[in-house]
């Protein structure tokens, strides 16, 4: 295991996020570091040259402020492996499948393998199953994505002010946004040295064009990662002005965000937005009364812009009109019969002829590449996989539900938000998703969105303290007194008892 630049830079600001207090600082960093997956924070040469990312690293931070957490409150604990005890199952059956199913199945069937890379030629090229590195980093990552859910319910349940998720979407957004623009405009200069620099990781890092136009990729290792990862904090973004959460800044973020997945020219960002966009419609319609008239007007009035550009675009320049109807039927209905198209259809029907080659029980996470995470999860990890993560998006949904009565209204909305932006990760990985980790994103805001659901738990602030006789309020981790009210987890304060007051005083 050895350490890059991009790993010593991410452990410096892991230790200074410990520094803040609290664990919603150092989650908000390992979400942030998601901009940079195509890094390599730590190399693994023993495993065939595998490369883990720097927001896997941030993990072990995570659980340092875990722990720190766990000790003042020891019940939390058992609450959060309670409230995200079959992702941890589904973890650990894909951990022991990986290391037991490929050796039963070996040279049974023909497999794109995960690890290929480069040895792939042709689009329908595949390779005997065999135990490869990626069985072992695989599961890893799977056991990684369960930690983060714990972690990310803890820092729910103790967060005081957990609408700072909502100011980084915002941030995120606009990173992706003049990273995304800066890779289309600034082809050809000193910016493409900067992201060689960034793009250290072993992985497919892919620099795709239509025709002579690059298309829109940021700091990311391809088009369709770029836009998965934007089309989350859009969700978030959108949500928050939705709910009247800082509007104005997720609103004009939101905004942005859209016009960036809308040129992006990735096939994964247009199906996204129409999947979302189709829910949405659906939400309004279903709850018309409850929704701002000025949010209706809003929403108007942008389609009928959107609507005007279009037709003005026609009418004024045929020629880039037709040109960019091209670029959208390529990206979209013409996509099936691509060969990228073909290609991953191929990879999809992976996951099919593996389940039905196991009978049911999978190959194990890692033996083959799939291009849906669905049928990733079908192949990889059987119908016990199935069951227990179907299991997992049921307590996602409903676990928290009745406790929520004893938070504020206010959590209650970003919980709703951060579940939205839950599910929005899981939209493009059912598109295009390689294998059956649902990923660190998911699982952080999965878990946050359970923990903001549950009675809030105040935690006083590392190196505070009570002197004798001069209670003080607990204090929260940005420092402030906490006026939450105490939880079932709540100390009780070292205030006297009335009676011997008045003993005191005779």
């Amino acid at each position: 295991m050895i350490p890059t630049i991009h790993g010593l830079i991410t452990i410096a600001i892991g230790i200074w996020l410990l520094t803040r207090g609290g664990i919603l600082p150092v989650l908000l960093g390992a979400l942030a570091a998601g901009v940079f997956d195509a890094s390599a924070a730590l190399q693994l040469p023993a495993l065939g040259g595998s490369t883990v990312p720097p927001s896997r690293v941030m993990l072990a931070f995570l659980l340092i402020a875990v722990f720190r957490a766990v000790g003042q409150r020891t019940g939390l604990l058992a609450d959060a492996l309670r409230n995200n005890g079959l992702l941890l199952l589904y973890a650990t059956w894909g951990l022991v499948a990986a290391f037991t199913l490929p050796f039963v199945f070996a040279g049974q069937a023909q497999v794109v393998p995960m690890s290929a890379g480069e040895q792939i030629i042709h689009l329908y090229d595949v390779f005997p199953l065999r135990f490869t590195p990626q069985n072992i980093t695989t599961p890893v990552y799977m056991m990684g994505t369960a930690l983060t859910a714990m972690v990310a319910y803890v820092a729910g349940r103790t967060s005081q002010r957990p609408q700072s998720i909502v100011r980084l979407a915002a941030i995120l957004v606009w990173v992706q946004v003049i990273t995304g623009i800066a890779s289309i405009t600034l082809a050809g200069t000193a910016w493409d040295m900067v992201v060689d620099f960034i793009r250290n990781g072993n992985y497919g890092q892919l620099d795709q064009y239509f025709g002579d136009l690059r298309r829109m990729d940021g700091v990311m290792s391809e088009p369709s990662s770029f836009a998965s990862f934007t089309f989350v904090w859009f969700v978030v973004c959108f949500e928050s002005w939705l709910n009247d959460i800082d509007p104005v800044r997720s609103g004009l973020a939101a905004l942005a965000a859209m016009v960036v997945l809308m040129i992006s020219t990735s096939t994964t960002a247009y199906a996204a937005i129409a999947i979302y966009g189709l829910v949405v419609a659906i939400r309004l319609a279903a709850s018309a009364r409850n929704i701002p008239v000025t949010k209706v007007v809003v929403l108007v009035t942008l389609g009928l812009i959107g609507l005007a550009a279009v037709i003005a675009l026609m009418l004024l320049n045929p020629e880039l009109a037709a040109w960019a109807r091209n670029l959208l039927e390529v990206n979209t209905v013409k996509k099936a019969t691509s060969a990228s198209g073909l290609q991953r259809a191929f990879w999809a029907r992976q996951g099919i002829d593996m389940f039905l080659l196991s009978h049911g029980l999978g190959v194990g996470p890692g033996t083959f590449r799939s291009s849906g995470f669905v049928q990733s999860v079908v192949g990889s990890c059987g119908v016990i996989g199935c069951v227990l993560f179907a299991g997992y998006l049921l307590q996602f949904g409903i676990v928290g539900q009745f406790g929520a009565i004893d938070a504020q209204k206010g959590r209650l909305k970003i919980a709703r938000i951060v579940g939205w932006g839950a599910v929005a990760v899981l939209i493009p990985a059912i598109l295009s998703g390689p294998s059956p980790d649902p990923g660190a994103i998911f699982a952080s805001l999965a878990g946050f969105s359970i923990g903001l659901r549950r009675p809030f738990v105040a935690l006083r602030r590392q190196g505070a303290h009570r002197s004798p006789g001069h209670p003080q309020s607990a204090q929260g981790q940005w420092g402030q007194a906490e006026a939450q009210p105490p939880s079932r987890f709540s100390e009780a304060p070292a205030v006297p008892r009335p009676d011997a007051w008045r003993r005191r005083a005779r």
